[in-house]
C-alpha cells in the first residue's frame, strides 16, 4: 500500500514538474513574440492605458459623451499625449477617475483598475510592459486551470498535459497573450469559471464550491461584458441538468448565485445596461451565416488549422430530391420484408445500439456538454454582433475566452473515442500525434493578428518625432489614439482630417515655437482614391466620407510647396497596418 502510494506521490511530482516546463517555454515564446516580433500596436491597446491612466478624459480625440472632436484644429503640447497614458504624479490610484472613463466607454472597470494600480507605482513612466504583465499573469493562471479542468474532467493527467501544451502552443493562445487588453484576463477567469464547475458537477458540493464560483463570475462580469452571456451558457446547461435530476432545491441554490452575481455587477457598475443596450451606430456586417462562418474559422484557423467555406457552395434542394427518391425506394422494400425473421433480427439489434448509444450520451459528461454550448454560444452572439467586415480576422478577440474550453472538449472527445483501443500506450500516442499536429497546422495555418509588423523599408515616425513638431491628418480620427506612443516626445502637435484638406492645410497657423523642424504625417486612406469600378468601393465609416473634396496625393503635395515652399517626402510609416506618409516642410 504505501509504495503505491510513493508511486502516485512521485508521478504527481512528474507531471506537476511537467507541466511546469510546458509553461515556461510557452510563455517564453509568447515574450518572445512580444519583444522581436511586435512592431506596432492596436488602438485598443493604447486605449487600455488611455482609460486606465488619463485623468477624466477617456479619449485623445473626443470628449467623454462622444458629442465632438477634441484636440482637434489647434497646435496642442506633447505633455497632452503623455498625460493620457500614464498617470499623473498628482492622480496615482484615482479608481473614482478610472471607473468614470469606463462609464463612458463600453467595458468594465476591474481589468482597469488592476493596470491603473501598477502604473501608478510608475508616474510619469510608459511601458507596454505594464499591460503585458498582466497577460503573463493571466497566461499562467489559464494554462494551470485548464489543465486542472481537463484532469477533473477526464481523471487523466497525461490527457489534462496534451491539452495544456495543444492550447498554449497553438496560434490562438498566441493572439490571445499578444494583445494587450481585457481579453487575456478575461480568458483566464473564463477558465476558472469552468474548472469550478466542474468541480461542483463531479464534487456535488453546492454549498462548498457556490461561493468560488459567486466570486469568479462577479469578477468575470466586470471585466467584459461578453463574459455574461459565456457564463449564462453554462449555467443554462446546469439548471437544466438540476431539473432533469430532480434537484429542484439545488437548481434555485444555483440559479440565485448566478442571478446574483449578475445583479451584483450592475450594482456596482451600473452602467453595464447603457453599455449593452447602447443605441451606437451598428457598422455594416455580411449577411448572418458568413458572419457566423467567418467568426466560425477564426477559432478553427487559429486551433486547429483549418476552416469551413463560407460560400454556400452546396444545394441542399439536391439532398432532398436524393433522400426522396431514395426513400420511394427503400420504404416498399421495408414494408415487404417486414415479417422476415432476418429483418427482425436486423430491427432489433440496430435498437439495441441506438439505446446504447443514447445510454452513454446520457451519462456523458456534463462539462463537455456545456463547453460546447458555450463555443457555439459565443460565436453565433459574436457573428450576431460584431461586424466582421471592419474587425476582419481580429473579430477571433470576440471569442478567446472559449478558446480553452474548446480545446479540453476536444481532448476528452478524443480521448473518449480512443477507450475502444484496448492498448492504452497506442491511444495515448493517437491523442498525442493529433494535437500535435493541430497545433503545428494552426501555427502554420492560423493568423497572428496582433503582431502588426511593418513593411520593409518602413521610417519610425517616433525616431522622426522627436524634439519636432507635427500635423497629423486621419478620415479615422480615433488613429490619434495610436500616435499618442508615438508622440509623446515631440514638442507640438495639430490633428485634423482629410475631409477639407485644401481648406485646413491653409488654415494651419504657426506653431508655438518656429525654430523646430515640422512634419506631416498623413494616412494615405485621407487621400483620393481612385476605383476602378463603383462596385469595388468598400463601406465607410467615420469622417471625410465624401471623396470629391479630398486631395490626391499629387495635389496634397503641391498645397505643401505652396504653403511652405518646402515639401520633402522622408519616407512612410505603418501605423496599425494604416500606411502614413511623412513629409517635412520646414
Amino acid at each position: 500500500m504505501g509504495d503505491k502510494s510513493n508511486e502516485r506521490s512521485n508521478n504527481k511530482a512528474i507531471y506537476s514538474v511537467t507541466l511546469f516546463l510546458i509553461i515556461i517555454l510557452q510563455l517564453g515564446r509568447i515574450i518572445y513574440g512580444f519583444v522581436f516580433l511586435k512592431e506596432d500596436f492596436h488602438s485598443d491597446e493604447m486605449w487600455s492605458f488611455g482609460l486606465s491612466n488619463s485623468y477624466y478624459e477617456p479619449f485623445i480625440y473626443q470628449n467623454a459623451d462622444h458629442t465632438e472632436y477634441i484636440n482637434y484644429k489647434t497646435w496642442f503640447f506633447s505633455e497632452k499625449m503623455r498625460d493620457y497614458l500614464t498617470v499623473d504624479k498628482t492622480h496615482r490610484f484615482s479608481y473614482d477617475s478610472v471607473y468614470y472613463n469606463q462609464v463612458h466607454d463600453y467595458h468594465p472597470p476591474f481589468y482597469y483598475f488592476i493596470l491603473h494600480t501598477i502604473c501608478s507605482f510608475f508616474p510619469g513612466k510608459f511601458s507596454p510592459w505594464f499591460s503585458f504583465a498582466i497577460n503573463i499573469f493571466s497566461f499562467i493562471g489559464t494554462a494551470f486551470f485548464l489543465y486542472m479542468l481537463i484532469y477533473e474532467i477526464s481523471g487523466s493527467e497525461k490527457i489534462a498535459l496534451a491539452g495544456c501544451a495543444f492550447y498554449g502552443f497553438s496560434m490562438g493562445a498566441f493572439n490571445t497573450f499578444e494583445f494587450v487588453r481585457i481579453y487575456a484576463l478575461a480568458t483566464m477567469i473564463s477558465t476558472m469559471y469552468l474548472y469550478y464547475h466542474a468541480k461542483l458537477y463531479h464534487s456535488d458540493k453546492i454549498k462548498k464550491e457556490m461561493l468560488i464560483i459567486f466570486i469568479v463570475s462577479l469578477i468575470g462580469c466586470l471585466t467584459h461584458h461578453f463574459f455574461v452571456p459565456f457564463a449564462g451558457c453554462i449555467s443554462v446547461c446546469f439548471c437544466i441538468y438540476y431539473l432533469l435530476k430532480g434537484k429542484y432545491k439545488k437548481c434555485l441554490t444555483y440559479s440565485f448565485t448566478m442571478i446574483g452575481s449578475v445583479v451584483a455587477s450592475v450594482l456596482l457598475f451600473p452602467a453595464t445596461i447603457s453599455h449593452v443596450f447602447s443605441d451606437q451606430i451598428q457598422d455594416a456586417k455580411f449577411p448572418f451565416i458568413w458572419q457566423f462562418r467567418l467568426t466560425l474559422n477564426c477559432m478553427l484557423k487559429e486551433l486547429f488549422g483549418f476552416s469551413v467555406s463560407v460560400m454556400n457552395t452546396h444545394s441542399y434542394t439536391v439532398d432532398l430530391i436524393v433522400a426522396v427518391c431514395i426513400s420511394v425506394l427503400i420504404i416498399p422494400l421495408l414494408f415487404l420484408f417486414r415479417k422476415e425473421m432476418w429483418f427482425q433480427k436486423g430491427l432489433s439489434f440496430l435498437k439495441e445500439v441506438v439505446l446504447k448509444a443514447l445510454n452513454k450520451i446520457k451519462h456523458f459528461d456534463l462539462m463537455v456538454v456545456s463547453m460546447l454550448v458555450s463555443v457555439f454560444g459565443m460565436i453565433l452572439l459574436t457573428a450576431i454582433t460584431v461586424s466582421y467586415i471592419y474587425m476582419e480576422k481580429q473579430t477571433d478577440r470576440y471569442i478567446f475566452i472559449v478558446f480553452p474550453g474548446a480545446v479540453a472538449a476536444f481532448v476528452v472527445i478524443l480521448n473518449y473515442l480512443l477507450k475502444y483501443i484496448k492498448i492504452q500506450v497506442i491511444a495515448n500516442v493517437i491523442l498525442a500525434s493529433v494535437c500535435a499536429i493541430l497545433c503545428v497546422m494552426s501555427n502554420l495555418y492560423g493568423p497572428d493578428n496582433y503582431i502588426f509588423t511593418k513593411d520593409e523599408g518602413a521610417t519610425s515616425v517616433q525616431e522622426i518625432i522627436k524634439d519636432s513638431d507635427c500635423v497629423f491628418i486621419s478620415d479615422d480620427f480615433w488613429l490619434l489614439t495610436c500616435f499618442t506612443r508615438l508622440s509623446m516626445e515631440a514638442d507640438c502637435l495639430y490633428a485634423l482630417t482629410g475631409e477639407e484638406l485644401e481648406k485646413d492645410i491653409a488654415d494651419i497657423s504657426d506653431p508655438p515655437f518656429d525654430d523646430r523642424k515640422l512634419y506631416y504625417f498623413v494616412d494615405t486612406n485621407s487621400l483620393y482614391i481612385e476605383y476602378e469600378t463603383e462596385s469595388m468601393k468598400w463601406p465607410e465609416r467615420g469622417m471625410g466620407k465624401d471623396q470629391s473634396k479630398k486631395l490626391t496625393q499629387n495635389q496634397f503635395e503641391s498645397k505643401l510647396y505652396e504653403k511652405y515652399s518646402m515639401c520633402d517626402r522622408v519616407g512612410f510609416d505603418n501605423v496599425f497596418n494604416r500606411e502614413f506618409l511623412i513629409y517635412r516642410v520646414k
